[in-house]
Order: structure tokens, then sequence, then C-alpha cells
């Protein structure tokens, strides 16, 4: 039992897509505008982020986790 939600917007290569259930909330936001990708996973458990900048051949990683 949860709930979806689920939202796409191809304006300008953006396209955001939420997902809420009953055991945690998963954000994930991708963003192909000039190669940028940003993943956003919020859990019960811990709070992960993951940011990748493919711009230029650079590669950004930031993982956060917390009890």
């Amino acid at each position: 039992e949860g709930l979806a939600i689920t939202i796409l917007a191809t304006r300008e290569g953006l396209a955001v897509a939420v997902l809420a259930t009953g055991e945690g909330l998963a954000v994930t936001i991708l963003a192909t505008r000039e190669g940028l990708a940003i993943t956003i996973l919020a859990t019960r458990e811990g709070l992960a982020i993951t940011i990748l900048a493919t711009r230029e051949g650079l590669a950004v990683a930031v993982l956060a986790t917390g009890e």
C-alpha cells in the first residue's frame, strides 16, 4: 500500500519522476539539459544523494547516508 506519483515533463529535455511508497520516499530527478543528471533517493533507513555531472567529462558522485 503506497502512493505512486509520476510526473514527466518533456519540456526542454526535463524528466521528473516522483515515487512515494509506504516503506519510504524515493525521488528521482533527471535533467538531460547540458548532460546533467541528479538522482535523489531518500528512504527511512537513511538519505542517499548521488550527483552525476557529465559536462566536459567531469563526473562528481556524492553519497550521503544517515541512520
